[in-house]
């Protein structure tokens, strides 16, 4: 009896702090948009190891700015915006933006069909500047010197999930700094003339995990003053030291570089989101007036038990999302299986299934919604001839799809 009693408690505090979220597409109207990458853990490119891309593994979002991607002197600064979900623990580390060299084992030569042949080794003592996401809550920030790795941890810097973070580093030759959001959080001070040996930045996330924002690479230490004074608006591309900036503008699966510079990238797997904001809703919230505009959004907000009502309209939208209906703390149902694990025979009498941690996605009552997976194409057929033969053609923008799907 006092089992039953507590369930039932349990179910009722449920349901009291359970919401409605409303989704309208009719909102995309009212808000502007501000475009970042989304990494996540998904494949989307189904790609595996191969001699090309000897660094990258499957299921791991990275920006590949290639063997001749920017290369930081003697003083620099690096910035960029990062974002943690928050549905599930965080993975130990993840790369915002730096590269570690391959060395190759003893033997190996080019000739070597073996996909993990050239993985085998990593020269750290010539690592490009880096930033990393480390240990859930800090951040390491260093670069190889050719002699050694010059690095630090900084701890319990990034304390909040679902909060916009601004990192910056910055080197002078002797201080490295540490910024967020505009701050000063550490000085690693670096003697014996040490610099970062030319090995270029070839990557923008790696292993990471989240949303990535405004990257921006400079050849000088830039100071807390100009960090401050532009870390919340955009460039022009056209400042002095800028040596790359990524506000996130995508040409089909190349990252552009915005700097004058040209070191694009080709994206392995992030794909890129919009942040919706205006002047009388800085961010949707799921309510009437300020709706999320998109299904996808919504499901970023959405939490165990919430209602999902969508308004009227069409909604193609490619929706990947991990926990989506993750709630802390975790009950852990793998543990509590009547067999627990294979060779094990003791049944858990108290086992009562799954979590339902469960979300309702329902129409706005009276109102026509469709959720599909095709795209309306409005297109002007036109005749030509083909091998003497007059057929009809159609020319299409696969950008502007790829748009309108995402």
């Amino acid at each position: 009896m006092i089992k039953k009693s507590i369930k039932v408690c349990i179910i009722i505090y449920s349901f009291i702090f359970a919401r409605d979220i409303y989704v309208s597409k009719a909102a995309l109207a009212q808000y502007e948009t501000d475009d970042y990458l989304l990494f996540d853990t998904f494949n989307d490119s189904l790609e595996a190891p191969h001699k090309t891309h000897p660094n990258y593994h499957p299921a791991i979002d990275a920006v590949d700015l290639g063997e001749n991607g920017p290369i930081l002197g003697p003083y620099f600064t690096q910035e960029a915006w990062i974002y943690r979900p928050g549905k599930q623990p965080d993975p130990s580390w993840g790369l915002i933006m730096g590269y570690t060299p391959l060395t190759l084992p003893p033997g190996d030569d080019d000739d070597d069909n073996n996909p993990t042949a050239r993985v085998l080794g990593q020269d750290s003592n010539k690592e490009a500047p880096f930033i990393w996401k480390y240990e859930e809550n800090g951040i390491r920030y260093g670069f190889g010197s050719g002699d050694q790795r010059n690095y630090v941890n900084v701890d319990s810097v990034l304390m909040n999930v679902q909060t916009w973070y601004h990192i910056a580093t910055t080197f002078d030759g002797t201080d490295y700094k540490l910024y967020v959001n505009g701050a000063e959080v550490h000085n690693f001070t670096i003697g014996g003339g040490r610099v970062p040996y030319p090995t270029p930045v070839r990557f923008i996330g790696w292993n990471f995990e989240g949303r990535i924002d405004e990257v921006r690479m400079w050849d000088y230490a830039r100071t807390q003053e100009e960090i401050q004074e532009s870390m919340d608006r955009t460039l022009t591309g056209n400042e002095t030291g800028l040596v790359a900036y990524y506000p996130m503008d995508i040409d089909n699966q190349y990252l552009l570089d915005r700097s004058g510079n040209n070191f694009h990238g080709v994206m392995i797997g992030p794909m890129i989101r919009s942040r919706y904001f205006s002047d009388d809703c800085p961010e949707p919230d799921g309510s009437m007036f300020c709706p999320y505009p998109t299904i996808e959004t919504a499901l970023e907000d959405v939490r165990a038990w919430d209602r999902i009502i969508i308004r009227g309209g069409r909604y193609t939208e490619f929706i990947m999302n991990e926990g989506i209906n993750w709630n802390n703390p975790v009950y852990n149902w793998l543990d509590n299986l009547p067999h627990k694990q294979p060779f094990q025979s003791d049944p858990n009498p108290d086992f009562g299934g799954p979590p339902t941690n469960t979300i309702t996605i329902e129409p706005y009552p009276n109102e026509k919604v469709i959720i599909d997976g095709t795209v309306a194409i409005d297109v002007d057929w036109e005749p030509y001839s083909h091998n003497g033969h007059t057929v009809f053609r159609a020319i299409l923008d696969s950008a502007s799809i790829a748009d309108e799907i995402q």
